[in-house]
């Protein structure tokens, strides 16, 4: 199996806070440990965000917005 690209990686985290929004609101163990992953994410994709295409750059940039009434409600760090 192919290794994941970054692009992937990035979306398949902002995902998974869309899908888990219910159990990490009501299971402060599982919330933060995700909130460490979603932290590397954030940080990452501000560290490399210049090499992705525009396409992929404004997905990812989509994705974020869709997410962050959750990740407000979850009071995670949040991408500027």
């Amino acid at each position: 199996m192919a290794a994941k690209s970054d692009f992937e990686i990035i979306c398949d985290q902002i995902d998974e806070l869309a899908e888990a929004e219910e159990d990490l609101a009501s299971n402060p163990d599982q919330l933060s440990m995700f909130m460490s992953d979603w932290n590397n994410i954030i940080f990452w994709f501000q560290d490399i965000r210049e090499r992705f295409s525009q396409t992929e750059e404004a997905t990812i940039l989509q994705k974020f917005a869709a997410v962050k009434p959750i990740a407000e409600k979850l009071k995670l760090t949040w991408y500027e």
